[in-house]
């Protein structure tokens, strides 16, 4: 057997079936298990592989976690400090 990759549309899938359903010898329709447990699993693999090689090309820096925690606190200062003395209405 070969194996391919459908998209099929909402409103077409029952239509789909109907017409797939009379080879059923030939054809076996199996649903992907990663997207069961996560719908977007393919859009989140494919960014997770992006970000990790515009990590590798020097495109993104990656901080340590103490330097994130610096520009998080230094971030969180500034914050507070530009708004201290404003009041909600």
């Amino acid at each position: 057997m070969q194996t391919l990759k459908l998209q099929v549309k909402d409103n077409f899938m029952q239509d789909f079936l109907t017409i797939v359903a009379k080879y059923g010898d030939y054809i076996k329709i199996e649903r992907d298990d990663n997207l069961k447990a996560d719908p977007y699993f393919y859009a989140r693999q494919k960014q997770l592989h992006q970000d990790l090689k515009d990590i590798d090309s020097g495109k993104v820096v990656m901080h340590s976690k103490a330097q994130y925690d610096k520009n998080m606190k230094d971030f969180l200062h500034k914050l507070n400090a530009k708004y201290e003395n404003q009041t909600v209405s």
